[in-house]
């Protein structure tokens, strides 16, 4: 006998919202069209070549946005505001894709809402502190949402429905249509890259490119770290042996070491994972130092029981 789900998914796909556009509630599973407009031209070209992850620590225009929500890219349901956040000296980018509601975040600030120009900036705190007061401003921001509900029994049907009403009102019923993506996007996921080169007036309508019209319209572009800081952030992701998104591999990880290093890739690596083991910083600590550059978040903790598989307590 056939069994059928008790719902659908759903795909949100919105044209410039606005007030008066009919939202559909936000449930779980369901997808989103979103964009995300790059004030780093390096980074979007990066992005179309190697894809990117939510996972990372973020590359954060401003300080206090850095500490507010380290984590995440943010996204918003709204192309032209995605165009706000754009370079002004670059070739302006911005990215569309589909994203899952699960890889959707809602961002947290400590005054409730982002940092206006010239407003002073609030920050959570760095370590546990600073992760403790995020969960609670997140715990708050529920609460209100739930208040401002019973204010309008009558209005906000698509927010009251939903199951993360504080994330669909940031994403569904705020000025920036915004969300945090932390998920991991490979390159093909990418649906388009929506362009406008430098010196253009802002009221030009962006072009429209496949990621492939994209990579051939900057062929020719040279992606190179600024020499004023040749460890910037993000790092850069061409050692990465795997996609974003990719299951871990041990074959193709021993390969990939070989490859690199040139050498015995179960010696190299039965030393690294002894030095681990009696690393002050513990093994995850050693093991972000040693192998960020070379593996995506998605693949570390597949990757660590690989190596505790193989080599046991290691070196002694």
């Amino acid at each position: 006998m056939l069994s059928f789900p008790k719902w659908l998914e759903a795909h949100h796909s919105y044209d410039n919202p606005d007030w008066d556009t009919k939202f559909q509630p936000l449930k779980k599973d369901d997808t989103f069209r979103v964009f995300h407009g790059f004030n780093n031209f390096r980074d979007a070209y990066r992005a179309a070549v190697y894809g990117l992850t939510g996972r990372e620590y973020a590359d954060r225009r401003y300080s206090y946005e850095a500490d507010n929500n380290p984590y995440g890219l943010f996204v918003t349901l709204h192309l032209k505001k995605a165009g706000d956040f754009t370079s002004g000296v670059e070739d302006q980018v911005v990215m569309e894709f589909n994203a899952r509601e699960s890889d959707l975040e809602a961002p947290v600030w400590p005054g409730g809402s982002y940092t206006v120009q010239g407003q002073m900036a609030q920050y959570f705190g760095h370590n546990m502190e600073g992760k403790l007061k995020r969960r609670q401003r997140g715990k708050a921001a529920q609460g209100e949402v739930e208040d401002f509900l019973k204010r309008y029994p009558d209005q906000f049907q698509h927010i009251r429905q939903s199951d993360d009403k504080y994330k669909a009102n940031i994403l569904l019923n705020s000025s920036e249509y915004q969300a945090l993506f932390v998920g991991d996007l490979n390159p093909k996921d990418i649906a388009a890259f929506h362009v406008r080169p430098k010196g253009y007036n802002y009221k030009d309508p962006f072009v429209r490119l496949s990621r492939e019209e994209f990579l051939e319209r900057y062929k020719d572009y040279k992606d190179e770290a600024p020499t004023f800081n040749p460890y910037n952030w993000p790092r850069p992701p061409e050692d990465r042996m795997f996609l974003p998104g990719e299951e871990f591999d041990g074959d193709k990880f021993m390969q990939g070491i070989k490859r690199k290093y040139r050498q015995d890739p179960d010696k190299m690596l039965k030393s690294l994972w002894g030095i681990m083991m009696r690393s002050p910083r513990g093994r995850k600590g050693y093991f972000m130092d040693t192998f960020q550059h070379l593996l995506w978040p998605k693949q570390y903790a597949k990757a660590m029981w690989f190596m505790k598989n193989r080599y046991g307590k290691g070196e002694e």
